[in-house]
């Protein structure tokens, strides 16, 4: 995250990061773990978080009776396991028309490079272009989903190319016809399709392609959406849904998921999913080596993976015109959906002990930001909180002066004892007596008296005052006796000196 980057706030817009803070933090962590996630979110313990109090009440029939109170800011060590971790339901934004001269980057120079028979191609000329303007239709939008489960975009030699992969099960072949016709009649693009021995390839050599597609990101870790795509309506978004899960999707009888390593890309569908009115979860899974025609493919990144079950199952089985039923026996989900926000659950606190940095953000505005577990405060200067932190970062940042200067007291007290005070055994009581009442900022990194400090410098200058009397003594003695040897020789003072 740095400066500049938009987060999604609590009221549900996007606003922009304007300063990024990071410290190091030794001490206790409070670990929070909501309802459908194995991952905990980590604070600081007076870090603030939006929550909705006290939901659950006593009841028989949990669902049937609760408390939806207004939400509040309550700091992460007081949270309990009666509070919902609150998520906001983003707007939608309709598009018709997507005009691509808006997403493409200009070239700015040409170039040019040797190919095989040395053959000039320019490097900013496009042999395939796509159409300046796209109309957003269902299929564009499923070849959308698609790209960002089974697409690439690689960068070569001689161009940019686009790659769509598929299996040679029946209904890959579908999602294919579905792709290469898209991109020829919507994109207006040539493909080249073509098979191997496991799979079902389209290749499009086509620099203006490659970068329309590259918003999505170019590879699987990078797979993301740009923000006009996020804020769709459901009619829309929905056909970006049914690609995604079409390519990387899967379902068991009780729910769906979605497998990806792209950490964006989960945490983007979660926000998406949850602007539809449905209940999800995200766990990170160990990957294990697979084997593809007796290679071994070991994986380098975690994988993520989004859960859709009970009445939200069934609910998204709607939306992207599944043959799936979601689990008709399933039972309810674990939370609330409201019209501005979707609650889950805390399922666990803990506690651990850190050391090392922690980061907080500064958001225009709103002052908040949303993370994968929820909405938490930024702690701007329009929050309690925010005083907190800023003091002790001001704190830490004095206090290492402070210790700096504790650091430069004690060695003058060393230095003065080891080289001066051997002449002057009446100044030592004193420098115990200085060396016993500065000990404890030294060995326990406490602040110091600032009298002391003052007193030290003072009692440091005196023991020069010392020596130099001393020295102006010895200095005026030599010059006396140097005098008396000139003149018995009866030599000026200026020709010996030369």
């Amino acid at each position: 995250m740095k400066v500049g980057d938009y987060v999604l706030t609590h009221r549900g817009a996007f606003k922009r990061v304007t300063k990024v803070f990071t410290h190091q933090y030794y001490g206790s962590m409070v670990e929070v773990i909501p309802w459908y996630t194995n991952m905990p979110m980590v604070s600081t313990l007076d870090h603030p978080i939006l929550i909705a109090p006290s939901v659950r009440v006593p009841q028989t029939v949990w669902r049937q009776s609760y408390n939806l109170e207004e939400l509040t800011w309550k700091e992460a060590k007081a949270l309990s396991l009666e509070d919902f971790m609150a998520f906001p339901r983003i707007g939608s934004s309709p598009q018709q028309v997507l005009d691509l001269r808006e997403f493409l980057m200009p070239v700015q120079h040409t170039k040019y490079c040797e190919v095989d028979c040395k053959k000039k191609h320019h490097l900013n000329w496009d042999r395939n272009p796509v159409k300046e303007t796209i109309t957003i239709s269902p299929e564009v939008l499923e070849t959308i989903g698609l790209y960002l489960a089974e697409g690439c975009v690689s960068v070569q030699t001689r161009g940019i190319q686009t790659r769509f992969c598929f299996g040679k099960a029946i209904k890959e072949y579908s999602y294919a016809h579905l792709v290469e016709k898209t991109l020829q009649v919507d994109f207006g693009v040539r493909t080249l399709h073509w098979i191997m021995e496991s799979t079902n390839v389209i290749d499009i050599s086509s620099r203006s392609l490659g970068r329309f597609f590259s918003l999505f990101g170019k590879n699987s870790k990078e797979k993301r959406l740009p923000p006009w795509a996020i804020l769709l309506p459901e009619e829309q978004i929905r056909w970006v849904l049914k690609g995604m899960f079409e390519g990387d999707g899967n379902h068991s009888y009780y729910a769906f998921n979605y497998s990806s390593s792209s950490f964006s890309m989960v945490s983007q569908l979660r926000l998406i999913l949850f602007k539809l009115g449905i209940l999800n979860g995200v766990k990170i899974v160990k990957a294990y080596p697979s084997n593809i025609n007796g290679r071994v493919i070991k994986s380098r990144t975690p994988n993520y993976v989004v859960t859709i079950s009970g009445d939200a199952a069934r609910r998204f089985a709607r939306l992207i015109e599944s043959d799936h039923d979601g689990g008709q026996r399933t039972s309810g989900n674990f939370g609330f959906v409201t019209e501005k926000q979707c609650l889950i659950p805390i399922r666990k606190i803990g506690l651990s002990n850190y050391h090392g940095p922690v980061y907080n953000l500064e958001v225009e505005s709103d002052e908040s930001y949303t993370t994968l577990w929820g909405v938490v405060h930024n702690c701007s200067y329009k929050h309690l909180g925010s005083a907190k932190i800023k003091l002790q970062e001001a704190m830490a940042s004095e206090g290492k002066r402070l210790q700096e200067k504790v650091t430069d007291a004690w060695d003058q007290l060393n230095e003065v004892e080891t080289t001066h005070l051997t002449r002057w055994p009446e100044l030592i009581p004193k420098l115990r007596e200085m060396r016993k009442r500065l000990e404890p900022s030294v060995f326990t990194a406490t602040p110091p008296d600032p009298k002391l400090l003052g007193e030290i410098e003072a009692f440091r200058k005196e023991v020069l005052l010392y020596e130099g009397e001393e020295q102006g003594h010895e200095h005026a003695h030599g010059a006396v006796v140097q005098e008396s040897d000139e003149k018995s020789l009866n030599l000026p003072i200026n020709s010996i000196l030369t």
